[in-house]
């Protein structure tokens, strides 16, 4: 720690020696040689999210990231959610997870529609990014609750 939101969620994983990940634009991350012993004493991605101070993670997470995560939301897809973020209509929205395999997708429940050009169909919805989510809650638990379970951050 601190640490970016994409290692965040790599944190703990075994790689295969001399094997690496593919780092991001401007992240100083980077990958230890560890024993299985040392491996398995390791931090995980919670570990490490514990052992920040709340302005580390909200520097990596965003506000809303945070918020979603104190509500139950997955790491993993409110993290992942950012790469496929835009805002269309003036809502942001993000693609990611919304294929037929996404965990966005089958929270959704809606129709799938191949785009010519590319390779998998995805929701007719559009999957709300989780600060849209709060915005359009304003501040109803219940329904930032459900509307983070029909979007697939809380599984």
């Amino acid at each position: 720690a601190p640490a970016c939101s994409r290692c965040i969620i790599l944190a703990g994983r075994q790689y295969a020696h001399s094997e690496g990940f593919a780092r991001h634009p401007r992240c100083d991350c980077g990958m230890e040689p560890m024993s299985d012993a040392e491996w398995r004493a390791s931090k995980g991605p919670e570990d490490i999210l514990r052992d920040m101070t709340p302005e580390q993670r909200e520097a990596a997470l965003g506000k809303a990231g945070v918020k979603a995560l104190e509500a139950g939301a997955d790491l993993s897809q409110v993290v992942n959610a950012r790469r496929g973020m835009e805002v269309v209509r003036g809502k942001k929205v993000t693609n990611e997870g919304t294929a037929k395999r996404g965990i966005g997708g089958k929270a959704l429940e809606s129709e799938y529609i191949k785009v010519p050009g590319r390779r998998y169909s995805r929701t007719a919805e559009r999957r709300l990014m989780p600060e849209q989510i709060f915005e359009q809650a304003r501040g109803d638990r219940e329904l930032e609750i459900a509307l983070m379970r029909k979007h697939g951050y809380i599984t």
